[in-house]
């Protein structure tokens, strides 16, 4: 069973879909796995995009990123410090990432509901 119709059997049973990309951490942005990142990103986006059922993606990647670039986070604030890897989240870019997944599902409530048959 491709991607695609296992995003259907969930639309089936009725359930929300929400796809969250990668991590933006130092274990996926080295040289060898960047563009591979990149491209599973994008892979994530075009799965939710070419779904015959409504598919959300929570933008991980972009918005780990933001807060490294933009807002000047480093990357020891934003993985566990304890992971060699330095793949996982810190506890408190968890918290952050918890919160803005939360904040957009409350949004998402707020918003009137498609009407496929429209």
């Amino acid at each position: 069973m491709d991607r695609l119709a296992r995003l259907a059997l969930l639309a089936d049973a009725c359930v929300d879909i929400i796809l969250m990309d990668l991590r933006f951490t130092p274990a996926v942005l080295t040289t060898e796995k960047v563009e591979s990142a990149r491209a599973t990103v994008q892979l994530i986006e075009d799965a939710a995009a070419g779904a015959r059922v409504p598919v959300n993606v929570f933008k991980r990647f972009e918005l780990m990123r933001r807060w490294h670039e933009i807002e000047k986070i480093s990357f020891d604030r934003l993985v566990d410090p304890l992971d060699a890897d330095r793949l996982h989240h810190s506890d408190w870019s968890a918290t952050r990432m918890a919160e803005a997944l939360a904040d957009v599902m409350i949004k998402a409530t707020a918003m009137p509901a498609a009407n496929p048959a429209a």
